[in-house]
């Protein structure tokens, strides 16, 4: 985590030794400070919104793990509900009442909860 940080760091101190570099070479060239703030706000809102459009899929994904034998992916593989709502509440309210012949237990107990 620490040298992820570390890069990351490195990458936004580039980037702004770059925009300060660009800065002063521009207002040299124009000798306006106001055309050169725009020039270069736009250009850092293209980079960082290019960069946020890139790395988003990246942060936000998430691989379900892999099982090598099919009994076990079974018993201990994701449904792949945990994602983006989860399994809704009522159903686990439900089961309890829908199959107590088949659950070793009473209410939520028999699923694995405790109170």
């Amino acid at each position: 985590m620490y040298k992820v940080v570390k890069k990351i760091w490195g990458a936004v101190t580039g980037f702004w030794e770059a925009v300060t570099g660009l800065w002063k070479k521009l207002n040299n060239f124009w000798g306006e400070p106001k055309k050169s703030f725009i020039l270069i706000a736009l250009f850092s809102i293209t980079v960082v919104s290019l960069s946020a459009w890139l790395t988003w899929p990246l942060i936000t994904s998430e691989e379900s793990p892999y099982f090598a034998d099919e009994d076990e992916h079974f018993r201990y593989g994701s449904i792949g509900g945990e994602s983006t709502d989860g399994i809704p509440y009522w159903i686990f309210r439900a089961l309890p009442e829908l199959f107590a012949d088949k659950l070793p237990g009473s209410g939520l107990e028999s699923l694995g909860f405790i109170k």
